[in-house]
């Protein structure tokens, strides 16, 4: 027994360590948000399935599991009831079947990989088909790697050789503790050898022995078939180079790009573009010339200073890139890493690396742009002098985008306000809705700012930043298309700064007006986002950042953001107490609900236990017909123990069991023989210490199991 109890221990930690390595990439895949309560999620899950066999027990703590999940996984506010999910499930369904469904809310691919997880562990548990479930999860990660570029080497390596080791424990099982010695170190050894090889030489081997059988799947299209369907046809996002056609859903990228040491946030400038064609945005020629050059340092201007305090920032990037992230104000930037060579495009105010084959690293010596909405007001409309045409728009441009710019600055008795007006109908507008995974691409003759303000109404960043400078345009007012990075999330703390992840994800398109005496002043047309702004004659701690909302796939209308956003317009140091609250009341839930969750877990296990013993109370009210129902239930223990043969007497096991076992004499052989008699028809009273000795029995099968 002690023997069997092992290899179940075995058996369960080394499936839990294979579920446990492989669901993670698929919830990371799907953007699903994951934390350490998965790996107790998967635990749970595998214990139910491996000792409790009765499914009206196993189903209800399944669900009890999985709602314990979604509670711990997401935040209590945007967690939806039972009732409401089982609500959302008919609507969609009813949606589906009339060819009306367009968006799926977050938690529901949640619910369908925690239901694929569901039936896996089953499979595992209970069928022990674990050469399928292996088989499954490998496929599977094949199929992400061709489909969605996850690197999955690093987890096939232990992925593998652990579904090889629940192999030999399933059909060998653990004859003694050092049976597992030889098989462990193969494995360990093959993994290894996998995780040593030179991964990059035999890519570039296979590569060049390939080039005849991979130019005919090129003709035939195989490739760009798997194209096609990468990410589920959804594009990634990141900062990309290419903007000349926007449009269509993309999909959150969690990687980060660069890490920054900073007291405020701060927007990240990249670059800016100056031609729309109506599908997307082009440089000037003029931005295309021979940049400036700069040796390890280099001055930028991006606005107005008027402040004698500044602020130092490092940044850190993880992968080499050849751009370097500005912001706002006068700054010098510093190159840490060698020596660097700099770029700057005079057009744009684009600053690059000569060479970019090294990680990077810079220090910024920052004097922040300073102005107040007062001074604004007071510049008149007049266009830069340069050769750029900022008010350019393409023949074919829709005047309704005009009309409709006109109509909400209808009234404005200034620059500012007109441009304000502009930026707070795109934000705040109800008929706008702001969505990465429902924005669509325009017709082949229909413009993309039209497509968006007029039929989808639907869209992320580009949408709105690009429609606020087309509406801009349309009022010639000279305005600018700018890319880069908002201001990420904080992950930690140095030397008294906050310490902020720039990730892919947080690639963020916005625009740039020209304010004559200022320069060119960002806006934010995008809802849910806010630009941080320093402003005259307030800290510079009051600069106030807004980021997105945890599902940021999920469908959000603009008029329900409003408020949050002027929730979040506060001083960053009251955010910052107030998240300091919430954490410090917050931590104490997952606590409790795990400690219940572990207690509901052992109560369950040991009613399990004892489930054997609550039977026999009940059946043995009814005394003798309880027995009869009772006696085979002991009897199906007692052959775990030590397998019968189907013409084997009762009466000769129970002997030749209690010769085996002696601590169950004479109990068993006692109760076999009133059973054969009331089997056979030689009647015998059923007396209390007979129901005792049952009961006995049961317990004592309890304790030695």
């Amino acid at each position: 027994m002690r023997q069997k109890r092992s290899e179940q221990l075995a058996f369960l930690l080394l499936s839990v360590s294979l579920f446990s390595l492989v669901f993670p990439i698929i919830l990371e895949v799907f953007n699903i948000p994951h934390n350490k309560w998965l790996i107790v999620t998967i635990s749970v899950l595998s214990i139910i399935a491996l000792f409790i066999k009765k499914y009206w027990i196993k189903i209800p703590s399944y669900l009890l599991v999985i709602m314990c999940s979604f509670y711990l996984t997401y935040n209590r506010d945007s967690y939806p009831s039972f009732w409401v999910i089982s609500k959302i499930f008919y609507s969609e369904f009813s949606r589906f079947m009339t060819g009306k469904l367009t968006d799926i809310p977050l938690f529901l691919p949640h619910v369908f990989i925690l239901l694929f997880l569901l039936v896996l562990v089953e499979l595992q548990f209970k069928a022990r088909k674990t050469t399928f479930v292996g088989l499954v999860l490998v496929s599977y990660l094949l199929l992400l790697d061709v489909f969605n570029d996850i690197d999955i080497v690093k987890p096939l390596v232990f992925v593998i050789p652990l579904i090889l080791l629940i192999k030999v424990v399933v059909n060998q099982g653990i004859p003694n503790p050092f049976s597992l010695i030889a098989p462990l170190i193969f494995i360990l050894t093959l993994s290894l050898i996998i995780w040593g090889l030179p991964t990059e030489k035999i890519e570039s081997y296979l590569l060049g022995k390939t080039v005849t059988y991979r130019t005919k799947m090129t003709k035939l299209g195989v490739y760009a078939t798997i194209d096609q369907r990468k990410y589920g046809g959804i594009s990634r996002s990141g900062f990309g180079e290419d903007d000349a056609e926007l449009g269509g859903a993309i999909a959150d990228d969690r990687r980060v790009q660069f890490e920054v040491k900073q007291k405020n946030p701060h927007y990240w400038r990249i670059d800016s573009k100056e031609i729309y064609t109506g599908k997307g945005w082009e440089s000037t020629d003029l931005a295309k010339e021979a940049p400036s050059y700069f040796e390890e340092e280099i001055p930028i201007e991006n606005g107005l200073v008027n402040s004698l305090e500044d602020e130092l920032i490092e940044i850190s990037f993880i992968n080499p890139v050849n751009y370097v992230p500005t912001t706002y104000g006068e700054m010098k930037i510093t190159s840490k890493v060698n020596r660097k060579r700099f770029e700057q495009n005079r057009v744009t105010n684009r600053v690059n690396l000569a060479d970019s084959n090294l990680k990077n690293k810079f220090e910024i010596n920052l004097f922040p742009s300073n102005y107040s909405e007062e001074e604004l007001k007071q510049v008149t409309l007049r266009t830069p002098i340069t050769e750029v045409d900022y008010l350019q728009l393409p023949e074919n441009y829709s005047k309704k985008v005009t009309d409709l710019a006109r109509e909400i600055t209808q009234g404005s008795s200034n620059l500012f306000e007109q441009v304000k007006k502009i930026e707070s109908y795109l934000k705040n507008s109800s008929e706008l809705t702001y969505s990465k995974t429902d924005t669509s691409y325009p017709g082949a003759n229909q413009d993309y700012v039209e497509h968006f303000l007029f039929e989808s109404q639907v869209g992320y960043c580009d949408n709105f930043s690009t429609a606020m400078i087309v509406m801009l345009r349309g009022l010639d007012i000279p305005a600018r298309w700018v890319k880069g990075f908002n201001t990420g999330v904080v992950t930690g703390k140095s030397e008294e700064m906050d310490v902020y992840s720039i990730r892919n994800e947080d690639a963020h398109s916005w625009v740039e007006v020209y304010f004559e005496g200022f320069g060119w002043i960002p806006f934010e047309p995008t809802p849910t986002f806010n630009q941080p702004k320093i402003e005259k004659n307030e800290s510079n701690t009051e600069s106030s950042t807004e980021q997105m909302p945890n599902t940021k796939e999920s469908v959000t209308k603009t008029s329900e953001t409003k408020k949050e956003a002027e929730e979040k317009e506060q001083p960053l140091e009251k955010q910052v107490s107030q998240v300091k609250k919430k954490i410090d009341w917050d931590k104490y839930v997952p606590i409790i609900l795990a400690i219940l969750l572990t207690l509901l877990v052992v109560a369950g296990l040991m009613a399990y236990r004892y489930l054997l013993y609550i039977q026999g109370l009940f059946l043995l009210r009814d005394e003798k017909k309880g027995f009869m129902k009772l006696y085979p239930k002991i009897l199906e223990k007692m052959e775990m123990k030590i397998s019968r043969d189907e013409n084997m007497p009762l009466a000769e096991f129970a002997t030749l069991f209690e010769m085996q076992f002696s601590d169950y004499k004479p109990y068993f052989s006692e109760l076999t023989e009133l059973y054969e008699n009331e089997l056979y028809g030689n009647i015998q009273e059923f007396e209390e210490k007979d129901k005792e000795k049952v009961l006995n029995l049961i317990l004592l099968i309890i304790k030695k199991n």
